[in-house]
């Protein structure tokens, strides 16, 4: 070792010690491929019949170890292989986490969904009205350990259980591009029809996309390409500006170049992940519904463009996540 300052250099010697793992990696993979069993899982609480809560993801983090079969077991835990879970931390987070959360007096939720049951917006976070029974659940995170354990989905406490009703709205878009209207639609009633003008590719009769394919609105997605697609024509809201500049250059199949430059495009929705989107339609000035009706043609570059006097409204009724449904 070379020394800095004044010290004098010293040798130094050292020794390697190879020591085999407490787990293999075989025993690591087994331990996670039942983690991961467990967190798909989850193991629920139940009152008579209903469901009042369940142990997931973060419960099991809190609670499991690894440790090799020769390893003795504390008490209230049990082990699946080299994965230990813990009935005592389980307990705790029951107490902290899950009956702190109990309440008696039930509340009736109010949701926003898409019309595959995703959460768009909490109006009212309602809830169950829950009272358990004194001394029921103070072995809840033992029977829950034996329960991850055993394979089984669930356990019993005593009490009563009075379950909310949740109202649920439903919201989703259809865009069709024969008709060229954008439909809001909640609980299956039309809320609201705009006209629109659609991708310069699109047949403005069959809303088709023509053989060239390049300023299309798209009537699919590839599953493999896109999040939350299926070959259908199924999207979602995924981006949401109040205004954004576009611009572009893109090279077409003739080989000749369209570029465009556009400021301040109002109340943008984007749907696809190509860079489709709903949005005030790109003109200088105010141009409403009723002149992209009379217009009789599509205009954009694969985008759907709503009149000046629709885009806002729809905009704030289009929550992220919303579902669009793109038709010929």
């Amino acid at each position: 070792l070379e020394s800095f300052g004044k010290q004098t250099a010293q040798m130094v010697t050292l020794k390697n010690k190879v020591t085999d793992p407490a787990i293999t990696d075989d025993q690591a993979n087994e331990a996670k491929a039942s983690a991961d069993a467990w967190i798909a899982k989850p193991v629920a609480i139940k009152i008579g019949d209903h469901k009042v809560a369940e142990f997931g993801a973060q419960s099991i983090a809190s609670a499991i170890t690894l440790g090799p079969d020769s390893e003795k077991l504390g008490d209230n835990q049990t082990r699946n292989g080299s994965l230990i879970i813990d009935g005592d931390k389980l307990q705790q987070y029951y107490n902290d986490s899950i009956k702190s959360n109990f309440h008696a007096d039930r509340v009736d939720g109010d949701v926003i969904v898409n019309s595959v049951g995703d959460v768009l917006q909490t109006n009212v976070a309602g809830h169950d009205g829950i009272t358990v029974t004194d001394g029921s659940d103070t072995n809840v995170g033992r029977d829950v350990a034996e329960a991850f354990a055993k394979g089984s989905d669930s356990v019993s406490i005593q009490g009563t259980c009075d379950p909310q009703n949740e109202k649920k709205t439903t919201r989703t878009v259809v865009v069709s591009l024969s008709s060229h209207t954008v439909t809001a639609i909640e609980n299956g009633q039309t809320v609201r029809v705009m006209h629109m003008s659609a991708g310069q590719g699109n047949d403005y009769q069959t809303g088709q996309c023509q053989p060239s394919g390049d300023l299309c609105t798209p009537t699919y997605c590839d599953p493999n390409s896109y999040d939350n697609c299926t070959p259908d024509g199924d999207f979602k809201v995924w981006l949401k500006y109040q205004s954004q500049d576009m611009s572009g250059t893109l090279t077409l199949s003739d080989g000749n170049t369209e570029k465009w430059d556009v400021k301040d495009v109002g109340f943008v929705n984007y749907f696809s992940k190509t860079g489709c989107a709903i949005h005030r339609i790109a003109t200088q000035s105010a141009f409403n519904d009723s002149s992209i009706q009379a217009m009789g043609k599509n205009t954009s570059h694969g985008c759907v463009g709503v009149g000046w006097d629709q885009a806002e409204w729809f905009y704030n009724w289009c929550l992220m996540g919303t579902t669009v449904h793109v038709q010929a």
